[in-house]
């Protein structure tokens, strides 16, 4: 599930929407961006099959960096905010 997780929360703004998939301890790049998911720090999501009160919230942190720029740490949400980055 954690793997699926980085599907979900990836759509940088770069340029216009794009969508990519990130592996735990991957990197990509794309548009002078080099992402790197770090770790899925809170999963309390509510398991499939399962009726819950609340869905629950993932949050997964990345290692942002552009072209020359330093490295960002961005933690998104599938629940909560922040579910989106300005890198």
């Amino acid at each position: 599930m954690k793997v699926m997780l980085a599907t979900l929360m990836l759509m940088f703004s770069i340029s216009s929407y794009q969508e990519i998939t990130i592996k735990v301890g991957r990197e990509v790049s794309t548009d002078g961006l080099k992402i790197k998911f770090e770790s899925v720090t809170d999963d309390s999501r509510c398991p499939q099959g399962v009726d819950c009160v609340w869905s629950g919230n993932a949050e997964a942190v990345f290692k942002v960096k552009s072209t020359g720029d330093e490295v960002a740490t961005v933690k998104l949400n599938t629940d909560l905010n922040p579910k989106e980055a300005d890198c």
